[in-house]
């Protein structure tokens, strides 16, 4: 199976194509040798982006 590259087009207008790619990017996924990111390392990250658009957020708000 190919490896699914995240700017290939993929037709998806019929649910048997969309089946295809996401079994596809499913399979791409489970294969990938990439080391993962750990629990803690994402949550600070998504932590740290929330505190960044909520300051924006309230900073454009208060304009």
């Amino acid at each position: 199976m190919d490896k699914l590259e995240s700017t290939d087009a993929v037709e998806t207008s019929t649910c048997s194509a969309y089946d295809a790619y996401f079994r596809r990017a499913v399979q791409t996924a489970k294969v990938d040798p990439t080391p993962g990111v750990p629990h803690e390392e994402a949550e600070l990250y998504f932590s740290k982006k929330r505190a960044e658009l909520l300051t924006a957020w309230l900073t454009k708000r208060s304009e």
